[in-house]
C-alpha cells in the first residue's frame, strides 16, 4: 500500500505496509518442516549406497580379479606361442608349407 499524496508517514502506516510485504514469506516452522522432509528424502536415497569401506573392499576384489585374468592371459599366450613354435618345427621337418 502506498501513502496518499501529502499524507504523513505514521508508525501505523509503516506497520501496515510491512505486514503486507511479509505476509507471504515462509515462517520459521514451515522452513524447518520442509528441511526435515528434504533430509528424510535424502537419507532414503543414500541409504542404499555402499559405505566407503564396502566400496574399497569391492574395488580390491575387482582389482584382484583383473590381475588374475591378466596373469591367466599371459600364461595362455605363452602356451599359444609354444604350440605355434612346435607346429613350425614340425612343418619344417616334414616339409609342409605353413599356412
Amino acid at each position: 500500500m502506498t501513502p496518499q499524496k501529502n499524507s504523513p508517514v505514521t508508525e501505523e502506516l509503516i506497520r501496515k505496509v510491512v505486514k503486507e510485504e511479509i505476509r507471504d514469506l515462509p515462517t520459521k516452522a514451515y522452513i524447518e518442516e520442509r528441511l526435515n522432509e528434504l533430509e528424510g528424502k535424502i537419507e532414503a536415497k543414500i541409504k542404499g549406497l555402499p559405505t566407503k569401506d564396502h566400496f574399497d573392499t569391492r574395488m580390491d576384489e575387482l582389482m584382484k580379479e583383473v590381475q588374475d585374468m591378466r596373469e591367466e592371459q599371459t600364461l595362455h599366450q605363452g602356451q599359444h606361442d609354444e604350440i605355434t613354435e612346435r607346429l613350425d618345427t614340425i612343418e619344417q621337418k616334414i616339409g609342409i608349407q605353413p599356412l
